[in-house]
């Protein structure tokens, strides 16, 4: 019996464990998605201004 329990604990500990680490991992990946964007975009923005400036 306290086996069973104990890998019902377990089992839930990793599996909220594995829950955390994949939303830990999907948030990285938007935030690099994120800030990859905004990099390409204030990139192309200031190329424009530069390009509105120039002619």
């Amino acid at each position: 019996m306290a086996g069973i329990i104990n890998l019902k604990a377990l089992s839930k500990v990793t599996m909220t464990y594995q829950y955390q680490y994949q939303y830990q991992y999907q948030y990285q990946y938007l935030y690099l998605y994120l800030y990859l964007y905004l990099y390409l975009f204030s990139s192309i923005d200031t190329a424009f201004i530069f390009k509105v400036y120039k002619y």
